[in-house]
């Protein structure tokens, strides 16, 4: 795979994952503008496979193999041709999802006819799916996408799948984790479930600020019920009261004015719920005071914390 640009496997993943969405019920929340895009994402897939050397259709044809161990919908038959026609396999693709509305129907058969591409066949079109409850079909989506997980061979080959959806979309799969957390009781090999979402948590909470933003504005409640539910999360709540990466300062004269008063309020929200988890409570405050006490930039914004957190005491 050494003979792969960066960017041309950077935009791989984004297509095996954009496809993998094409599938599912999260279509229906997209717009004929998100549509568009994709379709001229994909359309640049084309382009850049079809002007490759043989010895780098080669090696995205190993690329394709191996990506085929994580992405189920990704077959191992794929060859690098198919990617040619890669508009043509996504439209395919989603034409054939009953949650396409007729508004992206639309958009895609005009996309056709304005780039020359063989117009679509839709699937019938079937309403009555669109009765179904949306707290039922989000534990439907929920429990396939704990039932994938929990499919992946190894924690790497988990975490790579998990860094795929996140690139796509980095809020909606935060989200989608705590809910499969919340039902993963119900889920085969729950234990090596929850080991993975909560692994891939800690590192994407420390690394990505969108993904550290997302856990700490989510329902407290449901942290807190989390929290006691499955006591490793424990480690989650820790880790989002232990970044200083995310606050950010700026200097005015000789004062240091903190910029960070929303996550100060999102974590002051969090710590009035979790302050009642008996086995987070004291390793939470301890952390809180350590912070608060360091020589560093965010001493102040901890202390901030710290001060507020007392009070409610």
């Amino acid at each position: 795979m050494e003979n792969i640009n960066e960017q041309i496997t950077i935009l791989l993943c984004k297509f095996v994952h954009f496809l993998q969405a094409t599938t599912q019920y999260v279509v229906k929340r997209w717009t004929s503008e998100f549509i568009k895009n994709a379709l001229k994402f994909t359309a640049e897939i084309e382009n850049i496979v079809g002007r490759l050397a043989d010895d780098e259709n080669l090696a995205v044809q190993h690329f394709i193999q191996h990506m085929s161990t994580i992405f189920p919908h990704f077959t191992s038959s794929v060859t690098s041709f198919q990617l040619v026609n890669a508009v043509d396999w996504a439209i395919e693709s989603l034409c054939s999802n009953p949650y396409l509305s007729q508004t992206n129907r639309d958009c895609i058969f005009e996309y056709c006819l304005d780039t020359n591409r063989k117009l679509p066949q839709f699937n019938k079109y079937y309403p009555e799916l669109h009765f179904i409850p949306n707290d039922v079909l989000q534990i439907i989506e929920s429990r396939l996408f704990g039932s994938h997980i929990s499919s992946i061979k190894t924690l790497t080959e988990a975490e790579k799948y998990l860094d795929s959806c996140f690139a796509l979309d980095d809020g909606y799969t935060i989200h989608l984790l705590i809910r499969v957390l919340e039902q993963s009781e119900q889920c085969d090999k729950s234990d090596a479930l929850r080991t993975a979402i909560i692994h891939w948590l800690l590192v994407a909470i420390q690394k990505d600020h969108e993904a550290y933003i997302s856990l700490a504005s989510y329902n407290p409640d449901r942290l807190r019920d989390l929290a006691i539910q499955i006591p490793d999360f424990g480690k989650v709540i820790l880790k989002l009261f232990d970044e200083t990466e995310h606050i950010q300062f700026k200097e005015t004269g000789s004062e240091q004015i903190n910029q960070c008063t929303p996550i100060m309020d999102l974590l002051i929200n969090l710590f009035k719920r979790i302050y009642f988890v008996d086995h987070l409570n004291p390793l939470l405050l301890s952390q809180i005071n350590r912070l608060s006490k360091m020589k560093n930039s965010a001493a102040k914004f901890w202390n901030s914390v710290a001060c507020t957190v007392n009070v409610l005491k």
